[in-house]
């Protein structure tokens, strides 16, 4: 009976065990498809033979270079990663073309985070005179 006894005890931790194994193979799994997707992004954005954009005629009658949603590489990005991802890659190709047309590479800038844009000149001044007023 003592037998019986342990080896019903002995499946009750394997199942347990069993069971914190799957949860924490979820959980990475889901982190290394984030890590994926990071690494996705930026290898396209940094790919110089990848030009994903299009020349079209603007209101003013200039022409103009927007995002081709056509592309598809892009497309595949949407398809395989969802919207959010495709709109990152979207946002960073536009941000790089409008600073450095001619080369792709990433420039740093300020950033309003709570405001989800760039930071205006004034702002970056006035955030920079309250830390130096501000006692350390």
């Amino acid at each position: 009976m003592t037998s019986l006894k342990q080896n019903e005890e002995d499946l009750q931790d394997m199942k347990a065990t069993n069971q914190t194994l799957t949860v924490q193979h979820i959980n990475m799994s889901g982190e290394l498809s984030d890590i994926r997707k990071e690494i996705i992004n930026v290898n396209y954005l940094r790919d110089p033979s990848w030009h994903p954009y299009k020349t079209v005629m603007g209101e003013d009658g200039k022409t103009v270079e927007i995002i081709d949603e056509e592309d598809e590489r892009l497309k595949g990005l949407k398809d395989e990663y969802g919207e959010e991802l495709y709109k990152a890659v979207t946002t960073a190709l536009v941000d790089m073309h409008e600073y450095n047309p001619s080369g792709r590479y990433v420039i740093s800038e300020l950033w309003n985070y709570k405001e989800g844009r760039k930071a205006s000149l004034r702002e970056v001044v006035s955030y920079i005179l309250k830390q130096w007023e501000t006692p350390k």
